[in-house]
């Protein structure tokens, strides 16, 4: 994938790719001086992010691979980048999509964003898997902050994202399991879908309703 906007004065919906492994934050090949880093908390040893080839396209992408091990914490998790990609949150530009591959469906998938410079700024939120063994796209709206935990501030700087597989179970309990991902996109607001069929119902008044087109990517 690439970095794309489909933004304008007019259409203020974006979306950009922020990291894809294919590609080093410069745009260079992998293996250059400049290539993506992970932090594996609070044990390396048994929760691991690395650079993997792709399950489905071994030979023609780069993914991230997160093995989480027996004995795992069952918050372990791996941060990337930190303090080195902005995420511009805001109540109406509150998503983030990761691509996913998992081994079984309904696993908890918590990310969390967080200020660099003072960890306790933060917001965090999560999707359910639906499909074993192949990839998906999950939507992570930080409006959705877990229960419990900070809501949305948009008034910090969210540069420091992790990402947590089957949050809340240990490795004890969940034995060892491999997750990829890929594809970590800002994508802007949440957009509004009409449902063109209610209007035909009810036609007594159509002056609320306006449309916006934007062009495809």
């Amino acid at each position: 994938s690439c970095d794309a906007d489909n933004g304008s004065s007019a259409a203020p919906y974006v979306e950009r790719v922020v990291f894809n492994w294919s590609t080093n934050k410069e745009g260079g090949l992998l293996g250059g001086a400049n290539t993506y880093s992970f932090t594996d908390f609070p044990d390396p040893s048994l929760l691991e992010s690395a650079l993997a080839a792709d399950p489905d396209s071994p030979t023609n992408n780069v993914v991230v691979m997160t093995n989480k091990r027996s004995g795992s914490l069952s918050w372990a998790g791996s941060t990337v980048d930190s303090g080195n990609a902005v995420f511009p949150l805001t109540a109406t530009n509150s998503r983030i999509t990761v691509r996913v591959y998992s081994p079984e469906v309904g696993i908890p998938v918590r990310l969390k964003v967080e200020d660099a410079t003072d960890f306790a700024w933060s917001v965090e939120t999560e999707a359910f898997t639906t499909v074993a063994n192949s990839w998906e796209t999950l939507t992570f709206d930080f409006n959705n902050h877990v229960l419990g935990t900070a809501a949305l501030n948009p008034t910090y700087t969210f540069d420091t994202l992790s990402i947590f597989f089957n949050f809340g179970t240990d490795g004890d309990t969940a034995g060892d399991q491999t997750y990829y991902w890929d594809d970590v996109t800002f994508i802007g607001p949440v957009v509004r879908t009409i449902d063109f069929d209610s209007y035909l119902v009810d036609q007594s008044d159509l002056s609320s309703l306006s449309v916006e087109f934007f062009a495809p990517n």
